[in-house]
């Protein structure tokens, strides 16, 4: 054989050598009984652009760089919570692909979730929820984190309520991770959110809680004057909301009088106040709701018979009119029956304080004396103080003035 064919000869020997162990390092025996054995169920193959096909009932197969291995757990996803409140779930899927350096890799798809699950955004929108997906490598593995998949994977995402957007992410590489918007407007909770992979014919179920946000409401004070003399304040608070642009909230009474607006604009705060009236006796109850994010809460508000009310009324006009007879003595004496106008003189100054007391109780003031105080917190002084005034006076100045104001100018 001539140099040059023998040359030719071992050179073609050496590249055939070389594209067969080239040929041998593309391929990679994946143990398909030890996935078996630790919980794999419905185990795929996913070949370079082919469809995924179920594994064959073999202790091992061979396959190709750029395919993978993927199969579903046993196991239910497991949940954990970050120090944050950020929700961390592992999916219950495995993903062995056949890579070039002949490493083995276990990934696992993650996800998380900010804030624990849907949280109120706003009246217009409602409750919106972020997950964030990614497929990540086993805890403990050797080398690089971040791999680049042998093929792309795609996640379909669908919420049970609402809406999710993008509805599909796909993933090329580890530790990337993809962001799916989820909106409802007044789901309940949790929301069932189902993740189908483009590799498994599984849809793995994740329950989303929803968290409302707290809303509040209290009256001060809880007990009141009956019968329409005296006010309390309902305060409600939502401060979650101080965000959400329409803060309106509606506020409903079993008793009592709220006025013909029952609604409640909240600053920037989350709170507002409103008054509410007492009508008759008895317990009312106090409902405040947010129909934009599903919230309501109540307190309740007792009417009481007004006793005090009444004492301090009847004794301030007493003593107003015994004071007013002491310093009228002398002209009380010159009447005909002395006695009968003591007893008439004390009776009209009941009824007068009484009038008075009841009339600036709903912000008239028939004393016609400016006080710079209302009734809450010192309500039997102030009674007292303006039952006998108008006791001691024996008329109603803040009346007449009233009639001398609607009298026509001449």
């Amino acid at each position: 054989m001539k140099p040059q064919k023998r040359i030719a000869y071992i050179l073609g020997i050496v590249f055939f050598l070389q594209a067969m162990a080239a040929g041998a390092q593309e391929e990679q025996q994946v143990d398909l009984r030890a996935l078996r054995s630790a919980g794999a169920l419905n185990t795929v193959i996913v070949k370079p652009d082919a469809a995924p096909t179920s594994a064959p009932n073999t202790a091992s197969i061979k396959l190709p760089t750029g395919s993978f291995v993927a199969w579903k757990l046993r196991s239910a996803p497991v949940q954990s919570v970050q120090a944050d409140g950020t929700v961390n779930v592992k999916l219950p899927i495995g993903i062995q692909p056949v890579l070039k350096d002949n490493r083995r890799l276990t990934l696992q798809p993650d996800v998380e979730i900010p804030g624990g699950g849907y949280n109120f955004e706003s009246s217009a929108v409602g409750y919106t929820a972020s997950l964030q997906i990614a497929v990540l490598v086993e805890a403990g593995a050797s080398g690089d984190a971040v791999v680049a998949l042998p093929q792309p994977v795609r996640f379909h995402i669908t919420p049970a309520a609402g809406f999710a957007e993008p509805s599909d992410v796909v993933i090329d590489r580890t530790f990337s991770y993809r962001t799916v918007r989820l909106s409802a407007r007044n789901p309940d909770s949790p929301v069932l959110v189902t993740i189908l992979p483009s590799f498994l014919n599984e849809h793995i179920p994740l329950d989303i809680p929803v968290n409302r946000s707290k809303i509040m409401i209290e009256a001060n004070p809880k007990r009141i004057y009956g019968w329409g003399l005296q006010t309390t304040t309902l305060s409600v608070a939502v401060p979650d909301l101080a965000a959400g642009g329409n803060n309106t909230v509606l506020l409903h009474a079993s008793g009592g009088i709220l006025g013909a607006d029952t609604r409640v604009t909240l600053d920037e705060n989350g709170y507002g106040t409103h008054p509410l009236r007492s009508f008759n006796l008895g317990e009312t109850t106090v409902t405040v709701s947010y129909p934009a994010a599903g919230l309501t809460a109540s307190t309740s508000v007792f009417f009481e018979f007004p006793l005090r009310f009444i004492v301090f009324a009847i004794v301030g006009g007493i003593f107003g009119a015994v004071a007013k007879i002491l310093m009228s003595r002398d002209e009380i004496m010159k009447r005909k029956n002395p006695p009968a106008a003591v007893v008439c003189r004390i009776c009209l100054g009941i009824i007068l304080g009484f009038m008075a007391a009841a009339a600036y109780t709903v912000g008239v003031n028939l004393t016609g004396v400016n006080f710079s105080a209302d009734l809450s917190g010192v309500e039997e002084i102030l009674t007292l103080v303006i039952a006998m005034i108008v006791g001691f006076l024996g008329n109603l100045p803040g009346l007449a003035k009233a009639k001398d104001d609607t009298k026509p100018s001449p």
